[in-house]
């Protein structure tokens, strides 16, 4: 029986066998929550400890620690990051390779993002449904059925959006969706807003089930749940299945939101539906930014103090900050150029939003999760801290603040499950989607001697990394410098114009190169080009090519020092490789580098390094126990853990069950 070796918090070191939680998972835990922090990585968590006093304070004080937990694959984002988290297995497995890639599709290659699905009106609306219903000076606009359907049982609705003098004569017209928006604004000679651009947020790209999908599927009459910040880590945590019940904050309405790639009239979730709709027309809003304003204020020093040795946030950063919400305390939401509820979903106002829906969820007594006859899942996403890490950066004054606020929200959230369901009869799981990489710059402020760059793609800068690189390309393979070999970058993922192959060659000025040139010249250019004129950035290209199934791969969970042997980058590279959806190379930067939108400010995720590949992942309650494990796992491993704690099967899954504590 193989062993590993377990570390009490402040005591002796103690042996247990991983084969232990098999034999302990005879009666399944009433309830399992996943809680994700979006963006943090282990170093965030374990160096603020200190300042800590609830929720993050108690499961690390009291759960199962395992402080070796790392991402095996590159790309490591949100997409990637939470759907890994759910389905037990990397990218190449599960097919959510980056938050956005490029894929062929009608009319050549398109840019998908991991949660963009064919649209389809809600259950229960027909194709074009519309009605106007004006009451006391108001017109309430319909494209969704349902909507009308509770709007006519309870006239306090409050809608999706609600505009001023926006009617004909004056009148206040509250919308119930954006298609209600853009038909009204259609049949009154309104400006033309954009409508849909054929999507909408759903699981379509998941390749695999998740636990929560095999949850259902074995445990007839459970119910997966899922409350999120965003749309992505809320569709990808719950899963493939219709049934799933699963609402994000909507940074447009300031409500919670849902779409048609889920079923919103039978099922389990009536009255669920029932409480977020409350919740929206009492919390969420105008109510929310009416509640908490809309100023985000530094919360006080903890009671206890904190002594001199404890860790202090990063000063100096302000030159480097993205002020998404302006720079330096107090951050004022409303000041986002997109308005007020798009401030809030880039600060931990929308992870109390979520924690509060959480909460009430928890606790309702209609809804009942944790307390039928069978399990129930509940995942929820903080998204808040990590809008907030990589625009003000890891370690810095806001990061510190917006953490200490989900230590209280998890709290909160702790103290709900122990009282309605029992610490013991729920297994609570603190995980992450992707760790931040510092801003480079900063940190070479601080350190003359610091390691890092940054490769710039999109607008904000005159020639970014990909109009550079093809223009060298252009040279390197003798083409004419308006043929752009590379179409574009989705993360660390270089995508290649295959429309505009084969390249004709300029055969009168390199008379010596070929006449035409494919995929194979340009990995070869790509990587010519890399070592010789963006070496500072990058470390080596791997082409999609070299990603065979008998190259080597590394011992898992293996922490790395120093740069990496080349068999350590291909690994990671293949654990995110997608026939359809990888492109032709990927990119690995040396440490501490980002691929960033902004010249010089801001971070960002996705490198194979310690900062962003090395999170938490802590369990509590249940039959999971207590200890510290320094034992190599990696995020993979927790769906699996939680199917087996569950009594269903993830044949999908490539991770193993974690080790249990005493």
């Amino acid at each position: 029986m193989r062993r590993i070796w377990v570390l009490a918090l402040f005591g002796a070191v103690v042996l247990v066998p991983v084969s232990s939680l098999a034999a302990s998972a005879g009666t399944p835990p009433r309830l399992a929550v996943v809680v994700v922090v979006d963006g943090l990585s282990w170093d965030e968590l374990a160096t603020f400890r200190p300042w800590f006093t609830s929720g993050l304070k108690a499961v690390l004080d009291e759960g199962m620690v395992y402080t070796q937990c790392r991402y095996r694959h590159l790309n490591a984002d949100t997409a990637s990051g939470n759907a890994s988290l759910a389905t037990g297995a990397p990218p190449s497995i599960h097919g959510i390779v980056s938050d956005r890639w490029f894929e062929p599709g009608p009319g050549g290659i398109r840019d998908v993002g991991a949660t963009d699905q064919p649209w389809a009106p809600a259950p229960g609306s027909p194709p074009l449904f519309y009605r106007e219903v004006k009451r006391d000076g108001v017109v309430y606009v319909f494209a969704i059925q349902y909507e009308l359907d509770q709007w006519a049982k309870d006239k306090r609705w409050s809608g999706w959006a609600r505009r001023e003098r926006y009617g004909d004569n004056g009148e206040t017209v509250v919308f119930d969706s954006r298609d209600a928006r853009d038909l009204f604004n259609v049949r009154h000679g309104r400006p033309a807003e954009p409508f849909p651009q054929g999507t909408m947020p759903g699981p379509a790209h998941l390749r695999v089930q998740t636990v929560g999908d095999r949850l259902l599927q074995e445990k007839p009459g459970s119910r997966v749940v899922s409350i999120a910040g965003a749309d992505t880590p809320g569709v990808l945590l719950a899963g493939k299945s219709r049934s799933h019940i699963v609402y994000w904050f909507d940074r447009e309405s300031g409500k919670f939101t849902t779409s048609g790639a889920y079923d919103l009239v039978s099922g389990p979730g009536e009255d669920i539906r029932k409480l977020v709709k409350k919740f929206n027309e009492t919390h969420a809003g105008r109510s929310l930014t009416q509640r908490l304003g809309t100023v985000w204020r530094r919360l006080p020093t903890p009671d206890k103090g904190l002594g001199e040795d404890v860790p202090r946030p990063l000063a100096d950063l302000a030159d480097f900050q993205v002020p998404t919400v302006g720079l330096g305390f107090d951050h004022d939401v409303s000041r986002h150029a997109d308005g007020v509820f798009a401030g809030v979903a880039v600060s931990p106002f929308v992870d109390e939003a979520v924690s509060e829906l959480a909460e009430r969820l928890l606790a309702d007594d209609a809804v009942a999760l944790g307390r039928g006859s069978v399990p129930d899942m509940l995942a929820v996403s903080f998204s808040g801290y990590g809008e907030v890490a990589a625009a003000y950066g890891p370690g810095s004054e806001e990061a510190l603040d917006a953490l200490r606020r989900i230590d209280l929200h998890l709290g909160r959230l702790l103290a709900v499950v122990s009282e309605r369901v029992g610490k013991g009869e729920a297994v609570v799981a603190l995980a992450s989607d992707h760790g931040t990489t510092p801003i480079p710059e900063a940190a070479r402020l601080r350190n003359k001697d610091a390691a890092g760059g940054r490769l710039v793609v999109g607008p904000r800068t005159f020639t970014d990394f990909v109009a550079r690189l093809n223009l060298m390309l252009a040279g390197e393979l003798c083409v004419e410098t308006r043929v752009a070999p590379v179409l574009g970058a989705s993360g660390w993922t270089l995508t290649y114009n295959l429309a505009a192959l084969p390249l004709q060659t300029n055969c009168l000025a390199c008379p010596d190169h070929l006449a035409t040139s494919g995929v194979p010249e340009i990995d070869r250019a790509v990587r010519s080009v890399a070592s010789r004129f963006f070496s500072p950035e990058i470390q080596e290209i791997i082409p999609a090519a070299q990603l065979t199934a008998d190259a080597p791969v590394p011992p898992p969970g293996r922490p790395f020092a120093g740069p990496r042997p080349n068999d350590a980058m291909v690994a990671f590279a293949r654990n995110d490789h997608d026939r359809e959806r990888s492109g032709q190379a990927f990119v690995i930067g040396r440490e501490n580098v980002v691929m960033s939108r902004d010249p010089g400010r801001g971070t960002s995720c996705g490198s194979p390094w310690e900062p962003d590949i090395h999170v938490p992942l802590v369990l509590w309650g249940g039959r999971m126990g207590q200890g510290v494990s320094d034992q190599p796992v990696a995020p993979y491993d927790l769906a699996p853990t939680l199917a087996a704690l569950l009594g269903v099967h993830l044949p999908d899954a490539t991770g193993t069950r974690l080790p249990q504590g005493k």
